[in-house]
Protein backbone atom coordinates (compact mmCIF):
# COMPACT_ATOMS: atom_id res chain seq x y z
CA UNK A 1 0.00 0.00 0.00
CA UNK A 2 1.06 3.62 -0.25
CA UNK A 3 0.99 3.74 3.55
CA UNK A 4 2.08 0.59 5.41
CA UNK A 5 -0.68 0.99 7.99
CA UNK A 6 -3.28 1.69 5.28
CA UNK A 7 -3.79 5.46 5.47
CA UNK A 8 -2.08 8.84 5.85
CA UNK A 9 -3.28 9.28 9.43
CA UNK A 10 -0.71 6.75 10.65
CA UNK A 11 2.22 7.47 8.30
CA UNK A 12 5.71 6.63 9.45
CA UNK A 13 9.28 6.19 8.20
CA UNK A 14 8.47 2.77 6.71
CA UNK A 15 6.03 4.10 4.11
CA UNK A 16 7.22 3.93 0.52
CA UNK A 17 4.43 6.02 -1.11
CA UNK A 18 4.08 3.71 -4.06
CA UNK A 19 7.69 3.92 -5.17
CA UNK A 20 8.03 0.21 -4.41
CA UNK A 21 4.96 -0.83 -6.41
CA UNK A 22 6.63 -3.44 -8.55
CA UNK A 23 3.33 -4.37 -10.19
CA UNK A 24 3.32 -0.99 -11.97
CA UNK A 25 6.79 -1.46 -13.45
CA UNK A 26 5.52 -3.67 -16.27
CA UNK A 27 2.73 -1.26 -17.22
CA UNK A 28 2.84 1.74 -19.51
CA UNK A 29 1.87 4.38 -16.99
CA UNK A 30 1.19 7.96 -18.07
CA UNK A 31 4.68 8.96 -16.96
CA UNK A 32 6.37 6.23 -18.99
CA UNK A 33 4.40 7.01 -22.14
CA UNK A 34 5.02 10.75 -21.83
CA UNK A 35 8.60 10.62 -20.55
CA UNK A 36 10.37 10.54 -23.92
CA UNK A 37 8.86 13.82 -25.04
CA UNK A 38 8.88 15.57 -21.64
CA UNK A 39 12.22 14.50 -20.20
CA UNK A 40 15.28 15.87 -21.94
CA UNK A 41 17.85 14.73 -19.36
CA UNK A 42 16.73 11.11 -18.84
CA UNK A 43 14.19 10.06 -21.50
CA UNK A 44 14.67 6.37 -20.66
CA UNK A 45 13.12 6.76 -17.19
CA UNK A 46 9.74 5.10 -16.95
CA UNK A 47 8.75 6.45 -13.51
CA UNK A 48 9.23 9.81 -11.82
CA UNK A 49 11.26 9.34 -8.65
CA UNK A 50 12.02 13.04 -8.20
CA UNK A 51 9.11 14.13 -6.00
CA UNK A 52 9.81 14.65 -2.31
CA UNK A 53 7.94 12.65 0.28
CA UNK A 54 5.54 14.19 2.76
CA UNK A 55 4.78 11.79 5.60
CA UNK A 56 1.14 12.93 5.71
CA UNK A 57 0.23 12.83 2.03
CA UNK A 58 0.69 11.15 -1.32
CA UNK A 59 3.39 13.27 -2.94
CA UNK A 60 4.51 10.68 -5.45
CA UNK A 61 3.70 11.75 -9.01
CA UNK A 62 0.21 10.40 -9.89
CA UNK A 63 1.46 9.87 -13.47
CA UNK A 64 3.40 6.91 -12.03
CA UNK A 65 0.11 5.14 -11.25
CA UNK A 66 -2.30 6.12 -14.03
CA UNK A 67 -2.47 3.75 -16.97
CA UNK A 68 -4.85 2.71 -19.71
CA UNK A 69 -4.76 0.08 -22.44
CA UNK A 70 -6.73 -2.43 -24.47
CA UNK A 71 -6.61 -6.22 -24.45
CA UNK A 72 -8.68 -7.50 -27.33
CA UNK A 73 -12.04 -5.73 -27.15
CA UNK A 74 -11.65 -4.80 -23.46
CA UNK A 75 -10.48 -1.40 -22.23
CA UNK A 76 -8.77 -0.84 -18.89
CA UNK A 77 -8.21 2.44 -17.03
CA UNK A 78 -6.29 2.23 -13.75
CA UNK A 79 -5.50 4.99 -11.27
CA UNK A 80 -4.76 5.74 -7.62
CA UNK A 81 -7.42 7.38 -5.50
CA UNK A 82 -4.71 8.93 -3.32
CA UNK A 83 -4.50 11.79 -5.84
CA UNK A 84 -7.18 14.41 -6.30
CA UNK A 85 -9.33 14.38 -9.43
CA UNK A 86 -7.83 17.72 -10.45
CA UNK A 87 -4.37 16.12 -10.50
CA UNK A 88 -5.45 13.36 -12.89
CA UNK A 89 -8.30 14.96 -14.83
CA UNK A 90 -6.19 15.42 -17.97
CA UNK A 91 -5.14 11.75 -17.75
CA UNK A 92 -8.79 10.68 -17.62
CA UNK A 93 -9.50 12.87 -20.65
CA UNK A 94 -6.61 11.25 -22.52
CA UNK A 95 -7.76 7.75 -21.54
CA UNK A 96 -11.38 8.46 -22.48
CA UNK A 97 -10.33 9.87 -25.87
CA UNK A 98 -8.26 6.74 -26.46
CA UNK A 99 -11.21 4.51 -25.53
CA UNK A 100 -13.53 6.51 -27.81
CA UNK A 101 -11.12 5.96 -30.72
CA UNK A 102 -10.67 2.23 -29.95
CA UNK A 103 -14.38 1.53 -29.24
CA UNK A 104 -13.96 -1.35 -26.75
CA UNK A 105 -16.93 -3.56 -25.92
CA UNK A 106 -16.37 -2.96 -22.20
CA UNK A 107 -14.19 -0.66 -20.10
CA UNK A 108 -12.94 -1.71 -16.68
CA UNK A 109 -12.08 1.03 -14.19
CA UNK A 110 -9.34 -0.22 -11.85
CA UNK A 111 -8.55 1.34 -8.51
CA UNK A 112 -7.82 0.56 -4.90
CA UNK A 113 -10.52 2.18 -2.77
CA UNK A 114 -14.27 1.63 -2.75
CA UNK A 115 -15.02 4.61 -0.56
CA UNK A 116 -13.65 7.93 0.67
CA UNK A 117 -11.53 6.57 3.50
CA UNK A 118 -7.99 5.78 4.58
CA UNK A 119 -6.26 8.02 2.04
CA UNK A 120 -8.74 8.02 -0.82
CA UNK A 121 -9.51 11.55 -1.92
CA UNK A 122 -13.10 12.76 -2.23
CA UNK A 123 -14.65 11.56 -5.48
CA UNK A 124 -11.81 9.14 -6.30
CA UNK A 125 -13.24 5.80 -5.12
CA UNK A 126 -13.87 3.15 -7.77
Amino acid sequence: DIWVCGGPDCSDQYDQYGIGFMQYYAQDTIFSTHSRSKQKENPELFLNFSDGLDMQSMDTDPANFFQYHMIGNLGFIGYTGASSFEEVESYFEEACNYMADQAPSFIFLLGHWNGHNRGCQTGMSV
